[in-house]
């Protein structure tokens, strides 16, 4: 199986971003992997994005010692073993944080199954070339001009911790940090104007029907059409 690499992941959120015809500039909000790819958009020459939030998003690389302590027998255990009870304690310790789980179990155990039933393969896949060969995004910080919220957690078992993150966000032209605990609120604002929040993840029983999106959806015309040419930097 082909290596998967951050270019690659960048391009396609390029493409995305320009097949939903998203011609003004984004808030990108970005989780882990998430914040990689927003890292990336936000240090471009001329920048999709209008700001950027990163949650839980360390910004170098493994070293060495970290890939042989932490990273590689954490892969090679699921590799034989699968998803087994020590690992999702790990993910679950680290994703969603103990307040979260006791606050909200049936949601946290919907997190934690759809890890427990990912294609086995896939996810070493996924493992290896995203955590593995996660490459270094420091170099890229000082590039970034747009407002930029760097989040991390204090309840982080592997490692991505708030000095780290205030590290990161001195680095940072117009940035500020917050560490928070599993399962926080976070309002984001502007100009002391609330513009969006944050809030754990919650049960909707709200009943589905069919025309519910009629209006709110745009989608270009040429969205299926195959990509040949090069995507347009603004």
């Amino acid at each position: 199986m082909p290596r998967l690499t951050f270019e690659e992941l960048v391009v396609a959120a390029e493409q995305a971003i320009y097949r939903l015809g998203l011609t003004e500039p984004i808030d990108w909000v970005g989780n882990a992997l998430g914040g990689h790819i927003g890292i990336h958009l936000a240090a471009a020459e001329r920048p999709r994005l209008r700001t950027l939030t990163t949650i839980g998003t360390p910004v170098r690389g493994f070293t060495l010692g970290e890939k042989l302590t932490k990273g590689w027998p954490l892969v090679q255990m699921y590799r034989f073993t699968g998803p087994n009870g020590f690992l999702m304690k790990q993910l679950s310790d680290s994703l969603l944080g103990a307040e979260a789980v006791a606050a909200q179990p049936d949601q946290a155990r919907t997190v934690i199954e759809s890890f427990a039933t990912a294609d086995r393969d896939g996810m070493v896949h996924a493992m290896r070339s995203m955590m593995l060969r996660r490459s270094t995004v420091e170099d890229l910080l000082a590039c970034i001009t747009v407002p930029t919220l760097v989040m991390s957690a204090r309840d982080d078992v592997f490692g991505w911790r708030p000095d780290e993150a205030r590290h990161t966000c001195a680095v940072i032209p117009n940035c500020r940090v917050e560490d928070v605990a599993g399962g926080s609120e976070i309002l984001i604002a502007k100009g002391g104007r609330a513009m969006a929040r944050l809030v754990p993840l919650r049960r909707d029983d709200t009943p589905r029907r069919a025309g519910m999106m009629k209006g709110r959806l745009r989608i270009a015309d040429d969205f299926e059409r195959p990509w040949t040419e090069a995507v347009p930097l603004a």
